[in-house]
């Protein structure tokens, strides 16, 4: 039976049956696209019906053909897919012997057919008339604006798939009757008569002549390619024979036979040199970049297949000139084809002269402003690399590229590095372990190298990024950054030989150490699967997941034993001991804690020591980090790890409480040293409990250093965020809030106050209290920290709308942006906040983009479609009214249709409110806000929603008066309505129509499947008479659930589809119904006497299948 499930789709002009090569089939049934056919009125359609359907050529009837001589069928017979091209070929080859004349007329039809063509050449223009006077008519004949003709390139989907068969059969055509007609006596005549037709249309201004025609020409050169090579290799087998064989006879007949070859070959050859003259010398220059790139395209796949006549210089010379052609399509394809024929060594000797000569150029490709070029250039130097072609100096440029932006520039440029400073030498023999401390210090030098250039440039962010860059993408060629133990014996050998005094030249340089001990952070990190993936959005298998294991549980055997030795080596370096400190958390703990447990607690020791001599807040945050990580792992030493902490906090807090705080400003060393331990024990604070150590009270000093203008801003935030700390601390800790948290918290709120209030504050502090505000107020939503008092949310409130309309992007913080966002999310009397943030959308670009785009996200996903409507509405409305009279309209609709995206795969959103409050926000402020900010909105809406859209706005064009300015923006805001409307209704009526349901023989299913039901229930409830049963009865039973449970399994699914069916149905009796009643509505309202609303089409519109 047939459902919506397997509705056949409409086929396209290829498949379609066109009929025999000697049929009459009527022009007009022979479209080359196929006319999707009308529904009737009142159908209903599935969903799955309109997903599968591609949207077709709304002048598709233009390339019919119109054609009034009968005789020219050829093309038509090929396009059919159905017809055997055996016997086309074979018909039309006796046609030209008997019939020349007509056929060289066809095949000059079939030539300005393939390019969409509707004028007939007639036998008489063809043999007597003017060339270039007939190619002006065919020109004429085109409609000059036409863009999509049978061998369009730029197509998409289902048609795509059709011309890509069609162009598969063309060339099938040609290489077949190529072969079939290369013996024949009129086969000169009839190449002859093709060359000159196709050079003459080839000139035309008509794009699809011009690219139809080359292709025909290229086709017919692979034809004569197609012969021409294996002739060639029987005369090369023959030349060999000759040159072996010793007897006169034999030497004299292989010496004819090679001479008859060779005739031929010539022949061929000449062909082949006249089709290359004659058309790809004119369009490999093509005005056009698709032609050109065809023409290039074509000419490496010659050089590839018959290399003894086209791999010259004086073909590659095209190649080279066309590396700097203005298209990057062009380009792509001259490299693409290079690339191609420099994988055959024998091909390359030969390309040796072309590629030194035009070297410089293919260097410079490398940073060529397309990504996908660049990224194809690169492989082509890899393949110079590989085959010996670059000089020592040439292709420095290429390493830079591993930390391009473009991962598909990066990768190539890693195969380069690889290929060129890693690959062993086959030839001579090489000590492992020297081969391995060699490429180390190549990779250190590489980096030292380039990351300067990359830092001026801003191309990477920070120091362990580049790294990480760096190692991710030639982490799986190069097996040593998995030498682990290369890694644990150079950085210790290294300092063991300083410290016995040994000269630094017998050793590795601090900055080398440095970035080796990074290089081990960011393999483990990949090795681990943390590091940045080469390829994104695949999921890991089973076995990447096992080997991710196993990786863990070595790193944790090789480095995890040795580590305590690293950390106490390099605890007084600060730039070497950052990537250390992280290294355990990609330990496997459970086998860490439980093989190494001596290790596990030396390492927890020797972070102590680092923790309590450090003072760069960067070191002192991965540590705590990585202790966090240690807590939270599954293994028997957590208690170890919990004392570590307490342990640690009491040192840092006796520290504090051994200053005297009163005085800490007049000394500056005690005001370090008091900034210090509070940065410690605020950090200690952010990851664990710590508030039991910290019994100091803060609140002179906090005031001190963030409201007094002398005061140090950064160790007052430290000291309020580390009494905010200790106070959310305690309501955790707490079932119910003490007076002594609440205390704490309500300081908090007062000191907040002061600072946004004071004049004498810096703006910095402003900035990090605003954060820490913005934290507080979240908090407070759930009831359990005491909510701010209104004074300081409307003070919170005028300080951040402050610093939004500085506009100033250097001074903006991203914390501070994505905390203002979240406020906005969670607390509804902060919208106003949103709006103005998301007004800034795309001004401020980079991160700030991206952060805004994650917060309309969430705002959708926590409170609807509506809800973020509505800010984006609101900021709409301020970037109205912000902008100045030039560039307002500009402005808003950038930023609109950038909003109107986010809802670009949403289904059942409902633009009605925004709809509203943008036509009442227009008819106030400006009526080219219709246009600017609600169009690109009202374009996603439903077919529903566009007719009440459009009823609104009627009844608003019949309240504005005639003198009224509004007026005229309203009507063609109106008119913009009306013809998205049209454009649905003539959309889904080209939806192929479903197939008819057959109620009966459904209702004959569902009630034999509900009484099959029926008595399985009642058997199951029936006492079992005999428990004992044989083995072989007991097989028998199984075999029979197995088969029932598949039938069942087959029923489930044929019920699911035929509940679908009926459901459609009742949804289409509903919808009659619904549209009935609209009708009566509208006539009731007195909109039908409107001639405007006459001209609507009938709404029709289908659900979604429900599952």
């Amino acid at each position: 039976m047939k459902t919506r499930r397997n509705l056949k789709r409409p086929r396209s002009y290829a498949e379609k049956d066109l009929g025999s090569y000697d049929s009459q089939t009527e022009d007009s049934d022979v479209p080359w696209i196929k006319k999707l056919p009308t529904p009737k009125k009142g159908r209903k359609y599935s969903s799955a019906g309109r997903s599968s359907r591609k949207k077709t050529s709304q002048n598709s009837q233009n390339f019919v053909s119109s054609l009034d001589e009968k005789e020219c069928n050829l093309y038509r017979s090929v396009a059919n897919l159905k017809s055997a091209l055996k016997q086309i070929v074979k018909k039309f080859a006796k046609k030209v012997e008997e019939a020349e004349e007509k056929s060289l007329t066809e095949i000059t039809n079939f030539f300005t057919q393939t390019a969409g063509s509707k004028k007939y050449i007639k036998v008489d223009q063809i043999m007597d008339g003017d060339k270039d006077e007939l190619e002006e008519d065919v020109t004429q004949s085109y409609d000059l604006s036409m863009k999509q003709y049978p061998l369009a390139p730029d197509a998409k989907g289902a048609q795509a798939k059709a011309i890509n068969k069609l162009s598969k059969r063309l060339r099938d055509f040609w290489g077949k009757l190529i072969q079939e007609m290369s013996d024949s006596e009129k086969f000169d005549v009839f190449m002859d008569h093709c060359f000159e037709w196709l050079k003459c249309l080839c000139k035309s201004k008509q794009l699809a002549l011009r690219h139809a025609c080359s292709s025909n020409a290229y086709w017919i050169v692979e034809g004569l390619i197609a012969i021409a090579s294996p002739l060639q290799d029987e005369i090369e087998g023959k030349e060999k024979q000759l040159n072996s064989t010793k007897a006169k006879g034999t030497k004299n007949k292989l010496s004819k036979d090679i001479q008859d070859l060779e005739g031929r070959v010539q022949a061929l050859n000449e062909f082949m040199k006249k089709g290359f003259e004659s058309v790809f010398v004119h369009r490999y220059r093509d005005s056009k970049p698709v032609v050109r790139e065809l023409s290039l395209s074509s000419l490496g796949l010659w050089m590839k297949s018959y290399p003894t006549y086209f791999l010259k210089n004086d073909f590659l010379k095209y190649f080279g000139w066309c590396l700097s052609d203005e298209d990057a399509s062009v380009r792509l394809a001259v490299l693409g084809a290079i690339n191609e024929l420099m994988q055959d060594e024998e091909k390359v000797e030969v390309m040796g002269s072309f590629v030194e000569r035009f070297m410089p150029r293919f260097l410079e490709m490398v940073d060529d402003r397309d990504s996908a070029v660049a990224c194809r250039a690169v492989e082509t130097a890899t393949i110079f690399v590989r085959n010996d072609l670059l000089d020592d100096d040439q292709g420095s440029n290429i390493p830079a590229l591993v930390w391009d932006h473009n991962d598909d520039v990066s990768a190539a440029a890693a195969e380069f590095v690889l290929a060129d400073t890693f690959a062993a030498d086959e030839d001579s023999e090489v000590d492992t372990d020297a081969k391995a401390i060699d490429d180390l210090k190549e990779i250190v030098e590489l980096f030292k190298d380039n990351y300067p250039a990359l830092e001026e440039e801003g191309t990477v962010v920070n120091f362990p990024a580049a790294v990480d860059k760096l190692i991710s993408a030639i982490f799986s060629g190069l097996p040593l950054l998995q030498d682990w133990k290369l890694f644990n014996e150079t950085l210790l050998s290294s300092s063991t030989k300083k410290k016995k005094g040994r000269s630094k030249s017998a050793s590795w340089e601090d900055d080398q150490l440095e970035i080796i001990s990074y290089i081990l952070l960011s393999s483990i990190k990949v090795a681990c699967g943390v590091g940045l993936k080469p390829v994104k959005g695949k999921k890991r298998k089973k076995k990447e997941e096992d080997e991710i294991e196993k990786n863990k549980k070595r790193i944790s055997k090789l480095i995890g034993k040795q580590l305590p030795s690293l950390l106490n080596t390099y605890e007084a370096e600060g730039k070497t001991i950052l990537p250390l400190v992280q290294l355990p958390r990609y330990f496997d703990l459970e086998h860490y804690a439980s093989s190494e447990s001596k290790a596990f607690k030396q390492t927890l020791k020797a972070l102590k020591s680092v923790y309590l001599k450090h003072v760069d807040a960067e070191i002192l945050t991965e540590i705590v980090r990585t202790v966090g990580c240690l807590a939270n792992g599954d293994h028997d030493l957590t208690e170890d790890i919990e004392q570590f902490i307490t342990d640690l906090s009491t040192i840092v807090a006796q520290q504090l409480s051994d200053f005297d705080l009163k005085e800490s400003a007049k000394d500056p060393d005690e005001l370090d040293g008091i900034k210090t331990a509070v940065l410690r024990l605020k950090l200690l604070c952010n990851g664990r409990d710590c508030s039991a150590a910290v019994n100091m009270d803060f609140k002179e000093l906090i005031k001190t250093h963030l409201v007094d203008v002398d005061g140090d801003y950064e160790l007052g935030s430290d000291l309020l965020e580390l009494e905010y700390l200790c106070a959310i601390w305690g309501f955790l800790n707490e079932e119910e809030a003490s007076e002594t948290v609440e205390h704490r918290i309500n300081f908090l709120y007062e000191t907040i106050g002061h600072v946004l209030a004071s004049p004498n504050t810096s703006e910095k502090a402003k900035r990090k209290v605003c954060k820490l505000a913005a934290t507080l107020f979240i908090s407070s939503i759930n009831g359990r920290i005491p909510s701010p008092s209104e004074g300081l949310r409307e003070n919170f409130k005028s300080y951040v709308a402050s610093v939004l309309e500085a506009k100033e992007e250097d001074s903006m913080d991203l914390e501070f942006v994505t905390n203002i966002g979240s406020l906005a999310l969670a607390y509804p009397e902060f919208s106003e906040i949103s709006h103005n943030l998301l007004s800034y959308y795309s001004t401020w670009g980079g991160d700030y983009t991206a952060t805004l785009k994650g917060i309309m996200g969430e705002m959708k996903k926590l409170h609807g479609p509506s809800t973020l409507l509505e800010a984006q509405l609101g900021a709409l409305k301020q970037v109205y009214k912000k902008a100045d009279e030039d560039s307002k309209s500009k402005d808003t609709t950038d930023i609109a249709n950038k909003f109107a995206l986010l809802f670009s795969f949403s289904k059942n959103v409902s633009f009605t409110k925004l709809f509203k409050d943008g036509v009442e926000f227009a008819v106030s402020e400006g009526i080219d806000f219709l246009d600017c900010g609600l169009l690109p909105f009202v374009k996603r809406a439903s077919d529903k929603q566009l007719r009440d859209m459009y009823r609104h706005m009627f009844l608003l064009v019949r309240k504005l008066e005639d003198e009224d300015e509004n007026k005229p923006g309203v009507e063609s805001f109106l008119l913009s309505i009306k013809k998205l409307i049209q454009r649905k209704a003539s959309s889904r009526a080209t939806m192929p129509p479903p197939a008819p349901i057959n109620k009966s023989a459904l209702e004959e299913k569902k009630r034999r499947r509900s009484s099959r039901k029926k008595s399985e229930q009642d058997k199951e409830n029936q006492p079992e008479e005999n428990e004992e049963m044989d083995g072989e009865e007991e097989v028998v039973e199984e075999e029979e659930e197995e088969e029932e449970e598949e039938d069942n399994e087959g029923e489930e699914e044929d019920e699911e589809e035929d509940e679908d069916e009926l459901e459609d149905e009742k949804d289409q009796e509903e919808e009659e119904e619904e549209e009935e009643a609209e009708e009566e509505q509208m006539e009731v309202e007195g909109s039908q006497d409107i001639d405007a609303t006459q001209e609507l089409p009938k709404r029709r519109r289908s659900k979604r299948r429900r599952r």
